[in-house]
């Protein structure tokens, strides 16, 4: 029969042990990684599934926060999506 400080012993290093093999991921690389796939799914959508109100809040988004005009941004998405290989 176990006694209750040896219970609470094995609880303890079974946490420790379960925390040391599943080492969470960092919120920095949840961030990148969240980043990435929204960019991929966007351009997606925008260039293969011609949701153009995406396009146009993306577009816009970028045009306000930068000096670029419109043709500039497209040809910028344009060219992400071929190095995402998504023409």
């Amino acid at each position: 029969m176990l006694t209750k400080k040896q219970l609470k012993k094995i609880i303890k290093e079974e946490k420790s042990r379960l925390l040391n093999e599943n080492q969470m991921t960092p919120d920095s690389e949840i961030i990148n990684r969240l980043k990435d796939g929204l960019m991929a799914i966007s351009l997606d959508r925008i260039i293969n599934g011609g949701d153009n109100i995406l396009e146009s809040e993306v577009i816009q988004f970028v045009m306000d926060t930068s000096s670029a005009d419109r043709d500039r941004v497209y040809e910028a998405m344009e060219m992400l999506a071929l190095q995402l290989n998504l023409m």
